[in-house]
């Protein structure tokens, strides 16, 4: 059918001072629409700056989300060629082939924008948990600095979208969860909610590792949910 072909944004009309162009393959949300672009651009530039250019100049109904555009709040975040980044952060060469897609495993509301809430409840759920107390410190063999990482992450949900887990539908909690909790339920003297266990929590985990693959922050949550896995067996309340 018509509807479902590609469409190829016209080219004509390029800004002054570009020294190339990026062919730019968006999933539109509504087929008809186009999805094809040949974008302007000049080096260094990122994948957030393709979007923009290809929102300005190709198509202004192209949807996208970005903010603090430091790699600080993860709002940004896309499948590129099947890899899942932060847009504000990861370089485009000129002359090159981007296909970008919203994330996986999430509602998209339009184009590259999910409906980010069924990560976020996830995420709140293990936060909102957290109890004042002694600070966490490692044992049997943990490594400390990667307790005290479960806190750097910026929730951007990449590593949500690349577990196959959570993809699925199921109740999991997720690997962003999980390895926050690692960091907060690590002690022998944290007090753990029964759903960091059970198959919402650390045993419906199948170690895939995606999640610490796709991490834009150089995380590793796979290895945290293996290490609250062994920290809290049989602890919880």
């Amino acid at each position: 059918m018509a509807g479902n072909k590609t469409r190829r944004a016209d080219s004509a009309a390029t800004p002054s001072g570009n020294n190339g162009f990026v062919k730019l393959t968006v999933r539109r949300s509504d087929p008809t629409a186009p999805a094809v672009f040949d974008v302007p651009g000049a080096e260094p530039m990122v994948v957030l700056d393709v979007l923009l250019a290809a929102q300005q100049h190709r198509d202004a109904s192209l949807a996208f989300r970005f903010s603090c555009r430091a790699g600080r709040c993860g709002t940004c975040t896309v499948r590129l060629n099947g890899s899942a980044v932060l847009a504000c952060q990861t370089p485009v060469a000129v002359s090159t082939e981007l296909v970008v897609e919203p994330l996986g495993g999430l509602p998209v509301v339009k184009d590259l924008v999910v409906d980010m809430a069924p990560f976020h409840a996830r995420w709140s759920e293990i936060v909102r948990l957290v109890e004042p107390g002694p600070v966490v410190t490692a044992s049997g063999g943990t490594d400390q600095t990667l307790l005290d990482s479960s806190r750097e992450c910026i929730s951007c949900g990449a590593c949500y979208a690349a577990c196959p887990v959570a993809a699925s539908g199921r109740a999991f909690l997720g690997p962003a969860a999980l390895a926050r909790a690692a960091g907060d339920y690590a002690g022998p003297a944290a007090r753990a909610p029964a759903s960091v266990m059970g198959s919402r929590g650390f045993t419906g985990c199948h170690s895939v590792g995606a999640c610490s693959v796709v991490c834009p922050r150089d995380l590793d949550p796979a290895l945290l949910i293996r290490s609250l896995r062994r920290g809290r067996r049989g602890r919880f309340t």
